[in-house]
């Protein structure tokens, strides 16, 4: 049993009971996991963020965030318990509600909102002989943790680019580890599908010369071969400072939702959605790209249909 695993557990068995805020909404109270990435990942400090408003916001129910691999694992934690919440890329939760690889069978989640926007990174030091997804052949290359939603976009670039992935010497290292590996030089590139900016990158940048290698060219691809939630995107020239002339760097971009299981308390969702909405600006001091999180966008989440205590606080707040 995984260490998040027992942990979910161990939530399972709370008691929960019925209580009511403020405005008189009936919602299940008790301890909630917040399902993250790695601790330079994005996904972490927003979902610590909003742990901590939900704890100051909420009486009675005790948020708690985990760090984790990120999108595939974190589904598949989900789908293991309700009243559990957690942050995936879209790609990742389409594939689930779909039942198609990773997943062996449909996952019953839903979404209480579209909160921002993924942007693939392959980075490489400034002197590598890497400047397109082709030059990879030969390489220590990082392809992203198991079960997270670097591993699962990579893998699908790999293919649209025609790369075997046995010509390549790969690694499945997450954010932190993909990181120190580059900076030591165990390893020649890796990939990583984040917000922006990361964390990680942001550091690794300011001790080591690092470029990053454009990867528009397979959006078009992966939307018609894989899902149509890949979009071109660009990593502005602003984001990092990068070796060489600021340049913007087109690569391929794809959504973050939060999500929870179907049977997860309608009154809990919705008060988790308010407070995500409302603590937007106190999120946003500690996680900029919260600023992102916009009533008329986050209700698209297609693929994932939202959840019935999303649907009603969207309602509610309609203007």
């Amino acid at each position: 049993m995984s260490a998040v695993t027992a942990v979910l557990a161990a939530t399972a068995a709370t008691v929960f009971a019925v209580a009511k805020d403020g405005q008189d909404n009936q919602y299940r109270h008790g301890t909630i996991m917040i399902l993250t990435g790695g601790t330079k990942d994005i996904y972490y400090t927003y979902g610590v963020e909003l742990a901590a408003a939900v704890n100051r916001r909420l009486n009675g129910v005790q948020a708690q965030a985990m760090a984790t691999t990120a999108s595939v694992e974190n589904v598949r934690q989900v789908a293991r318990s309700a009243n559990v919440f957690a942050f995936t890329a879209a790609d990742a939760a389409s594939a689930a509600v779909d039942g198609r690889a990773p997943f062996t069978q449909r996952v019953p989640i839903r979404a209480l909102a579209r909160i921002y926007d993924d942007y693939v990174h392959l980075v490489v030091r400034a002197d590598a002989p890497i400047n397109s997804i082709e030059d990879l052949a030969g390489k220590r290359v990082s392809i992203g943790s198991d079960g997270s939603g670097t591993e699962l976009i990579t893998e699908r670039m790999l293919e649209v680019a025609g790369i075997n992935p046995a010509s390549l010497s790969v690694s499945t290292l997450g954010i932190n580890e993909s990181v120190a590996a580059l900076r030591a030089g165990d390893i020649d590139a890796f990939f990583w599908s984040g917000g922006l900016p990361t964390a990680g990158i942001t550091e690794l940048a300011q001790k080591t010369p690092i470029r990053l290698v454009p990867l528009g060219q397979l959006a078009a691809g992966l939307h018609a071969e894989w899902d149509p939630v890949y979009r071109s995107g660009a990593i502005l020239a602003d984001t990092y400072r990068l070796a060489g002339e600021a340049v913007d760097t087109p690569t391929v971009a794809v959504p973050d939702l939060l999500v929870t299981r179907a049977d997860t308390d309608p009154g809990l969702v919705e008060e988790v959605t308010r407070i995500l909405f409302d603590a937007r600006a106190e999120i946003a001091d500690r996680v900029p790209v919260a600023y992102a999180l916009d009533r008329r966008s986050a209700i698209a989440t297609a693929p994932i249909p939202l959840h019935d205590g999303a649907l009603r606080y969207y309602r509610a707040t309609k203007t």
